[in-house]
């Protein structure tokens, strides 16, 4: 049986594939610590700024940085320590990562398992991640999203 009559066979048609756009710039590994660095400070800030005045306000600072994030990362796809160096949260192909994908695949999960007692542990290794060749973590893999240079 000739291979043109075996149904079995493979299609023979080209495929090509077409890369929109320009390349993306992944974030370097000190950018991306740098950003969790200030996302880290600006948190801490308003938990002892608040924590001096009364624990509720320590409460209301928290959320007001949340509530932060949250508008930054609608607006910009970064949140404020990615905003203040330049980074931005897409997804692996280029595309814009929706608001969705970004808070409920990538965000939240991290911050749950963060909150959970020996859970927490987990989220140093979510952040070891980095160092693969891909320049990702467990939740940018989770929600099929790279940090780029926004620059």
């Amino acid at each position: 049986m000739s291979e043109a009559a075996n149904p079995y066979a493979p299609p023979k048609a080209a495929v090509e594939v077409a890369v929109e756009g320009p390349p993306i710039e992944l974030a370097s590994r000190a950018a991306r610590f740098g950003a969790a660095v200030v996302d880290s400070l600006i948190l801490f800030g308003a938990l002892l700024f608040g924590g001096i005045i009364h624990p509720a306000a320590a409460v209301v600072g928290v959320l007001a940085v949340g509530g932060l994030n949250l508008w930054t990362l609608h607006r910009h796809r970064a949140s404020l320590g990615k905003c203040s160096l330049g980074l931005r949260i897409v997804r692996s192909d280029g595309s814009e990562a929706e608001f969705w994908r970004i808070v409920l695949l990538r965000s939240l999960p991290v911050t749950v398992i963060g909150a959970i007692p020996y859970l927490g542990l987990l989220t140093v290794v979510d952040a070891l991640f980095i160092f693969g060749s891909a320049r990702r973590c467990v939740h940018d893999y989770a929600a099929d999203t790279v940090v780029v240079d926004a620059k």
